[in-house]
């Protein structure tokens, strides 16, 4: 019985939650930044296979939660990761950067 371990970061969630899907997932990683247990989605700990046997059954029995948490996670990847927010925390990132350098904005 091999046994496989990864640590996967929040980029694998971003897109599915986008997809307006629900997420179950494990607490590694920058994961739980992006999926908010009982919100976007369901977190269950790393190797804990009778947890993840849980939510996955939580959420094929309960298809409004499923599609709660589905349009929850869309508007957090809208809210907090879309191209426009991004790009604008880039922005004031450079502007810091620019003001502590004393460069003209």
């Amino acid at each position: 019985h091999t046994r496989f371990k990864c640590d996967w970061s929040s980029d694998v969630c971003s897109p599915i939650l986008a997809a307006r899907l629900p997420v179950i997932a494990t607490r590694v990683g920058a994961i739980p930044k992006v999926v908010v247990n009982n919100e976007t989605g369901l977190l269950v700990e790393p190797g804990n296979a009778e947890a993840l046997c849980t939510a996955i059954s939580e959420l094929l029995s309960d298809r409004q939660k499923a599609i709660c948490f589905g349009s929850q996670g869309y508007q957090k990847v809208e809210n907090e990761f879309s191209a426009k927010t991004m790009a604008t925390r880039y922005v004031e990132i450079y502007k810091k950067v620019l003001a502590q350098t004393n460069m003209p904005i």
